[in-house]
């Protein structure tokens, strides 16, 4: 299983990977004290398919189990407006 985590104000991108993978458990957590939007996408040839919008209020986490397939040579994408922390499980 491999893991996506870390710490953001903006975006980041993970690597590509080169077998399809399924994302099935993300968290977020805002960590600036005023909330945040994060939004989540699969990144395909360029193109960002967004899968997942969460509002956050000030110090607010959401976790969620999902099935979120990501094709081969394919990113994940994390944009958010504020600092959170974020956790994504791939299979």
């Amino acid at each position: 299983m491999a893991v996506i985590s870390g710490n953001i104000s903006g975006s980041i991108r993970s690597i590509t990977y080169n077998i399809p993978a399924t994302v099935k458990w993300f968290s977020v957590q805002d960590k600036s004290g005023g909330g945040a939007t994060v939004k989540s996408a699969r990144v395909v040839s360029g193109s960002e398919i967004y899968f997942k919008t969460i509002v956050l209020s000030a110090n607010a986490s959401s976790d969620e189990l999902c099935d979120i397939r990501v094709l081969a040579n394919c990113n994940i994408l994390i944009v958010a407006s504020a600092s959170v922390d974020y956790y994504f499980s791939l299979e």
